[in-house]
């Protein structure tokens, strides 16, 4: 197929893929069908890459819609689907996005095959605790387990793909004695997940795994429907996902997985390099490329980046190659404690942003751990710089937000229990006795019984002597049947469930002025949407338009950011400060084993390699004031173990007083 033919057909602005590729990324990109491993060191353009590659794809004759292409995170897809329309038109026929997007897409096709359904509710992480609270009361489970802590491990379980035993005995042993328990939890858990017609973020990777497996003719229907399969961030994905992957590659073996090993720091996550690092194994006769040139960062940051790294047990050797100029030399710079770390950092940024210009929001203060951040956010604050917290609250999991979803949610599956006990929390005049017979009275009555246009909540209040004899049930139901009679409306649904939802917010919040017009905002932007399963999908996993709409109130460009170094994997500012560059802080004292310690030290690679221009590293010899511990702490290896002329150390003396 020709290129030009596609971007005729498409109205696309006619940007060749090969544009702008320097040698090392062109020859990526035109590498033959067949599995190929793309290692991309940090700020060599991998994204430009990998989108390059799909183009050639296209160039090649493979049809979009035969493309799929899996990211690390929604921004990664958003940013990845924009510039693939920029290359080719319209990108929707191409399946990309997150690995949880994908399999939510599949699973709504083949759900019913496997007994999940199609129409299923995804449930967001805070309802997916609740969910399994009820679980646990219903069981008996009492202190020290609690949801928060059962749902890690049953994440963990299933992105690992080791049983429950396994992993309490390695991660979390004062929990042995409960195993057995925590078995019967787990198996009720994902019973009721399924007669609820629910899942949560892992069941749509698990589920799309168990699809692939349980049945032959089925994997083949879903693996046949791709040609070709791209990975980006490879080095973060878990053994699940590499599963899924390696089936879904596997009759064709037409695989492209972009990654750095210099660069994978989600263990905690359950993520493993294993599956980068055994790539060969899985694919002999795979094809190595490397991208080294980077575009990122000045020469003397890229030097201690690579002699950071260089200490570190990596199986796909690399040397980032600077392309920018500039001669600005890392600052190292001992301080006494955190208190005068962060009158430094707030002087030194402000010096950076009034006398050179440097905006903002083309600041952040890194550290390895949140704790750290207090002393830092009380000298901005004190000084008045405004800043933004990476990792805070996201928009769709404050209340006003899951109140109005709990609506949508119980309207499109009525089984929906952890919304439904949600919605009638501000519901007046019913309790939760109430809410459960309803809900378990819905279970029993035949579907084929309820009246054309009758929502399943009020026929079966109706047909129930008690439930029928509750005045405000028989209300909330008669509404929730007004509602569903405006299903294929979404925007005039959610006007009405805003409305409605008003007087509540006004007694509920003291910012309900600002919280509705959030909410209202949401009604805008549902006009975009034809049907409840998507705008529901990408509420839950913040993509699509929604996400879009509110990116700007969740990332402000106007301010500092602080965040921890995990949180700050993918992007990039003109200046960064790390924070805490100690002993027992950065790497973190608990990091002893050699594989714990190499995992650390990436991730000061990673910290260093978010610098362009100018990098400061602090090193506070002792902690808070308030500390009852004012031990010295000495510098990390990180800095000691590489040759002190990668940096320039600056004296106290320097900062001018307070």
């Amino acid at each position: 197929m020709d290129y030009e033919l596609i971007v005729s057909q498409t109205g696309s602005e006619g940007l060749s893929p090969y544009d702008g590729l320097d040698p090392q990324q062109l020859e990526a990109v035109k590498s033959p069908s067949g599995p190929l491993l793309i290692i991309a060191g940090a700020g060599t353009g991998k994204t430009k890459t990998l989108i390059s590659r799909v183009g050639h794809l296209l160039v090649s004759g493979v049809p979009p819609e035969r493309i799929m292409l899996c990211t690390f995170t929604i921004k990664a897809a958003r940013e990845m689907v924009n510039r693939l329309t920029q290359m080719i038109g319209n990108a929707d026929r191409i399946w990309a996005g997150t690995f949880h997007h994908i399999g939510n897409r599949l699973l709504r096709l083949f759900g019913d095959r496997i007994g999940i359904g199609n129409d299923f509710t995804v449930m967001d992480s805070e309802d997916a605790k609740e969910f399994l609270h009820g679980v646990m009361h219903d069981l008996g489970a009492s202190a020290p387990l609690t949801a928060s802590k059962l749902i890690s491990v049953f994440s963990f379980a299933l992105s690992t793909q080791s049983s429950l035993e396994n992993v309490i005995r390695k991660n979390d042993p004062d929990l042995g004695s409960s195993i057995d328990l925590i078995s019967r939890i787990f198996e009720e858990y994902s019973i009721r997940k399924i007669r609820r017609q629910v899942v949560d973020f892992d069941d749509l990777l698990a589920l799309w795994k168990y699809a692939l497996i349980s049945d032959s003719t089925l994997s083949e229907e879903i693996t046949s429907m791709f040609d070709h399969i791209l990975v980006d961030e490879y080095q973060d994905t878990n053994r699940l996902q590499g599963d899924i992957i390696n089936l879904m590659a596997k009759p064709h073996g037409n695989i492209t997985v972009v990654g750095d090993d210099a660069q994978a720091i989600y263990s905690f996550r359950g993520a493993t390099p294993d599956n980068i690092w055994n790539f060969f194994d899985v694919y002999p006769n795979g094809v190595l490329a490397k991208i080294e040139n980077n575009y990122r960062s000045v020469p003397p940051i890229l030097t201690l980046a690579n002699a950071v790294i260089a200490e570190t047990g990596t199986k796909f050797k690399k040397t980032l190659s600077p392309v920018l100029l500039g001669d600005m030399t890392p600052v190292y710079l001992q301080v006494r404690d955190e208190v005068q770390q962060a009158q430094f950092i707030a002087q030194r940024l402000w010096e950076l942003h009034m006398e050179h210009s440097i905006e903002l929001g083309e600041i952040a203060i890194l550290y390895r751990t949140h704790k750290q951040a207090l002393e830092l956010e009380m000298e901005l604050t004190r000084r008045q710089i405004p800043f933004n917290v990476s990792g805070s609250m996201r928009i769709f999991e404050q209340a006003h937000f899951k109140d109005v979803i709990s609506y949508l949610r119980l309207v499109h599956n009525p089984f929906d229990e952890v919304a439904l006990l949600r919605y009638f929390k501000f519901a007046p005049g019913l309790g939760t006795a109430t809410v459960r017979k309803l809900i378990d009275s819905g279970y029993e009555f035949d579907p084929a019984s309820i009246p054309d246009n009758m929502h399943l909540y009020l026929a079966v209040v109706k047909t129930d002597p008690e439930l029928y004899r509750n005045a405000p049930l028989v209300r909330e139901a008669e509404f929730f049947n007004t509602l569903a009679g405006m299903k294929h409306d979404l925007p005039r649904f959610l006007k009405a469930v805003v409305s409605s939802y008003e007087p509540i917010a006004l007694r509920k919040f003291e910012n309900a002025v600002d919280r509705l017009a959030e909410l209202n905002q949401l009604v805008e932007v549902s006009s975009q949407y034809t049907g409840f399963d998507q705008f529901l999908t990408d509420l839950g996993l913040s993509g699509g338009p929604v996400g879009e709409a509110y990116a700007v109130l969740e990332e402000p460009k106007d301010r500092i950011t602080l965040s921890t170094v995990h949180q700050a994997k993918g992007l990039e500012w003109k200046a960064v400060f790390i924070a805490g560059v100690t002993e027992g802080l950065f790497p973190l004292a608990f990091a002893k084993t050699k594989d714990a310690l190499d995992e650390e030290r990436r991730l000061f690679h990673v910290a260093v390699t978010r610098a362009k221009e100018h990098l400061y590293l602090v090193h506070p010899l002792m902690g808070s004031p308030k500390d009852r511990n004012r031990n010295i702490r000495r510098v990390s290896r990180f800095l000691s173990e590489i040759p002190s002329t990668h940096y320039q150390t600056w004296n106290i003396k320097t900062v001018t007083p307070v």
